[in-house]
């Protein structure tokens, strides 16, 4: 789960896939330049993601609290790789117009271990 704030600043949120670099650098792409999200991040860089799953017995956490940018030249190629290698049918996607990858880097986190929420 991505969040950041509309310029006005509302809350907003979204599931998306990431990338994590060794340097913990957290790559994420919007289908869409003009996608809202890219938009509020341009403006207001700041973001934070809750990083986690609920499979199996595997139930803990990671906050992540920093900054969002939007890199060019060689090292947005080297990020468009790292989230290729995580999610490889992206380059199908490549061609798309407006499409667009961000990196977070991180200000702050912490980690959590949760039991599960379960019916």
């Amino acid at each position: 789960m991505q969040s950041s704030s509309h310029p006005g600043g509302a809350p907003q949120s979204a599931v998306v896939g990431i990338a994590v670099s060794d340097d913990f650098e957290i790559v994420f792409r919007h289908a869409r330049h003009v996608a809202p999200k890219a938009v509020n991040l341009r403006q207001r860089a700041e973001i934070a993601f809750v990083i986690g799953s609920l499979e199996g017995k595997d139930e803990r956490t990671v906050q992540v609290e920093g900054r969002a940018d939007e890199p060019q030249g060689a090292e947005r190629a080297r990020l468009i790789d790292l989230y290729l290698a995580v999610f490889p049918d992206g380059r199908a996607r490549q061609q798309w117009p407006g499409l667009t990858y961000l990196r977070a880097t991180r200000s702050g986190c912490g980690t959590r271990t949760t039991p599960a929420l379960r019916r």
